[in-house]
């Protein structure tokens, strides 16, 4: 929209009718996405979801490990009291259990008994100590049995915050480079599959603000295929206190609903969390630090949105149109300022006054005055007024006049010669003459110059040519 009403206004200053219509489309379009009907059919499959809360805001909340996951596994025990009996999957945010569930046992025992009680998949937001030396942020998808939960890796973890990047430079200037993570990015994008009563699904699993990225989103919700798909978001908000990012990033989520036509499942630790539906609807939605838990029907998809058809592509285009009305602006301004201010011209008796603006530099360069014959006046070189106009307009010669101050009179000059000796007191086409007016000598307009003649007019200066 912003690209379209700079192409529009750009027309209005160049006085360009295409310019001006090609940027109010431009800008319109995108309200006709009002117009699209948003896409609601689907199968729904019971989901449900548990905000544990954690035992203090801030940045200290890491410091009661255990106390979080002790609630994440309490507001489990409560949901799987009430859920119904095709409950398919239970989600739970990250850093729900920061204590490394694969190396603790404790940890493990205490997700697996959450998990019995739901009696389906759980979904677990964890921090694993691996590598050696360093951390990852994943989601472990617990299914039971013997086997291992598979996992996802967070692709993007933040810099400054989850890394620091470069950590040895920057802790030269202070040693709170320390206090960042050191974790590790992941290489695979999430995708777990479900079973459920009317066919397994697949939930795409995405961490914190990984919601953000576009690119990231697009690739998820194209591994999933042609197969009934659901979006998952889960989020820790407690460093950021009762800030509004919470909603900001709830609100990103349901961008993302709409933009691929998915169901949403949006879960933090502290909230906010809730359920999105493919139009961008809420259900399901929780305060900010409470204890509380979700179950809902999301509707689950498997076609492709325009968004999704197109990829960056539009982006693409309205950012190279930007460039090019950015650069097209510099470089219209930088002939403009090279240009001499405008003059206000005064209509010569009996003839019509060209009131295009010009410049007039004093010059030397060879144009003389030749007198009709040595004996009357010798060959002397005269200092002349070059005028250049705006091209591609003419280019004048001003000829310095004694009187009235202030004021010269302009002719064309466009080769050629002047065919007679003008008497000093004769009327040529710019007004009357003072002085001796002697024939022209050849003069051949230069590349700078247009071919062809202009009018002659009187032209008041702005200083008193000397």
């Amino acid at each position: 929209v912003g690209t379209g009403l700079l192409a529009a206004a750009h027309g209005i200053r160049e006085r360009r009718a295409s310019v001006l219509g090609a940027g109010l489309i431009l800008a319109l379009v995108p309200w006709g996405s009002a117009l699209i009907v948003l896409p609601m059919d689907g199968r729904s499959e019971a989901v449900g979801f548990v905000q544990g809360n954690v035992p203090q805001a801030g940045l200290e909340f890491n410091a009661q490990r255990r106390a979080v996951l002790d609630k994440h596994v309490a507001g489990t025990l409560a949901l799987a009291a009430r859920a119904p009996d095709d409950l398919t999957l239970v989600v739970w945010p990250e850093n729900a259990s920061d204590i490394d569930p694969l190396r603790n046992l404790d940890a493990m025992a205490q997700i697996e008994r959450a998990r019995r009680a739901v009696g389906v998949p759980l979904l677990v937001g964890a921090v694993l100590n691996e590598p050696a030396g360093a951390a990852s942020n994943v989601s472990l998808f617990y299914t039971g049995g013997s086997e291992p939960p598979q996992r996802y890796t967070k692709l993007h973890p933040v810099p400054f915050a989850e890394y620091i990047p470069y950590r040895s430079f920057f802790r030269l200037f202070t040693p709170m480079a320390d206090l960042a993570g050191n974790f590790v990015a992941g290489t695979t994008i999430g995708r777990f599959t479900v079973p459920a009563p009317g066919g397994d699904y697949t939930i795409l699993p995405t961490i914190c603000f990984e919601v953000a990225y576009d690119g990231l989103m697009r690739d998820s919700v194209r591994s999933a295929g042609g197969a009934d798909s659901l979006l998952v978001v889960q989020t820790n908000n407690a460093t950021f206190g009762y800030t509004a990012e919470s909603e900001q990033q709830f609100a990103i989520s349901r961008l993302r609903a709409i933009e691929h036509g998915r169901s949403v499942v949006h879960v933090s630790t502290v909230g906010v969390s809730g359920f999105v539906a493919p139009d961008g609807t809420v259900t399901g939605k929780t305060g900010l630090f409470t204890a509380e838990q979700r179950i809902a029907r999301p509707v689950l998809r498997h076609e492709s949105t325009l968004s999704d058809r197109l990829g960056p592509w539009p982006e693409w285009l309205a950012s190279g149109l930007l460039a090019a009305l950015l650069v097209g602006s510099v470089l219209r301004g930088r002939g403009v300022r090279v240009q001499a201010p405008r003059t206000p011209t005064e209509k010569a008796p009996g003839r019509r006054c060209d009131a295009l603006p010009c410049s007039c530099r004093p010059t030397t360069s060879g144009r003389h005055f030749r007198s009709p014959s040595p004996a009357s006046e010798p060959s002397h070189p005269r200092p002349t007024w070059s005028c250049w106009t705006t091209p591609p307009r003419t280019a004048r010669v001003l000829w310095p006049m004694p009187s009235p101050p202030g004021t010269s009179r302009c002719t064309c000059c466009t080769g050629g010669r002047r065919k007679a000796s003008a008497p000093p007191t004769s009327t040529d086409s710019c007004g009357p003459w003072s002085g001796v007016m002697t024939p022209w000598s050849r003069w051949t307009p230069t590349a700078r110059t247009a071919r062809r003649t202009c009018p002659g007019c009187w032209r008041r200066l702005p200083t008193p040519m000397r």
